[in-house]
């Protein structure tokens, strides 16, 4: 985001796109390498190969300037203090401390729902483990392509998108939840998640510009 602040927009859509990919390829590699007989152990050793790869490559794409000569320990404290002081002086901002709200529930609706949702549609819904599998691949799967939805931030007025997707989304996750059928819940899901990851997405991209201000 520092690197380019005129792009903000289009830097979160390649870092929410970049998590919507791990998430759903992430069990489709671990179950491949489970087939072939490789673990998970296994899995790590090629993924920090990749890293380290990766790494050589960021490298070289950028290279930081090295520090002047001059600066020294007690320096670099210093502009970790003042960069201390600047947070918490931002956390008395009610603008600040709203959007970080936001972005909390925002989170329950992403990461912390998906960790649950098998759970619920086996320990509620009565599903059974490959049904419940089933619904975690259409809800990853559905925020993969809602993220094709990001871009269009850009086009129209954020807050009003922001209240109408909110409002939207809680019809759809209450009807979710409401809803006695189990394929009620699953044509439910699709449409749930890209509202859930562009409204996750705008509130990010209003709250780092708002964190770092000032």
């Amino acid at each position: 985001m520092d690197s380019d602040p005129t792009r903000h927009e289009q830097n979160m859509a390649r870092w929410v796109l970049a998590g919507s990919v791990g998430v759903v390829a992430g069990p489709l590699v671990l179950g491949a390498a489970g087939t072939l007989g490789l673990g998970w152990r296994g899995l790590y050793f090629v993924f920090a190969g990749l890293a380290l790869v990766l790494l050589v490559l960021t490298r070289r794409v950028y290279s930081p300037a090295p520090p002047p000569a001059s600066a020294s320990l007690s320096s670099t404290a210093f502009s970790l203090k003042v960069g201390v002081i600047n947070a918490l002086r931002a956390l008395r901002r009610g603008e600040v401390l709203r959007w970080l709200t936001l972005l909390t529930f925002s989170d329950l609706m992403m990461d912390v729902l998906l960790g649950f949702l098998a759970l619920y549609f086996v320990d509620a819904v009565g599903a059974t483990p490959a049904q419940a599998g089933m619904a975690v691949a259409v809800w990853t799967g559905a925020g993969l392509l809602g993220d094709l939805l990001i871009p269009l931030l850009e086009r129209m007025r954020g807050l009003s998108y922001l209240r109408l997707s909110a409002v939207v989304k809680l019809i759809l996750f209450s009807t979710l939840l409401l809803v006695p059928y189990l394929w009620g819940k699953f044509t439910l899901l699709p449409p749930t998640m890209p509202l859930i990851i562009a409204t996750h997405a705008y509130k990010c991209r209003v709250s780092l510009p708002l964190g770092s201000a000032g």
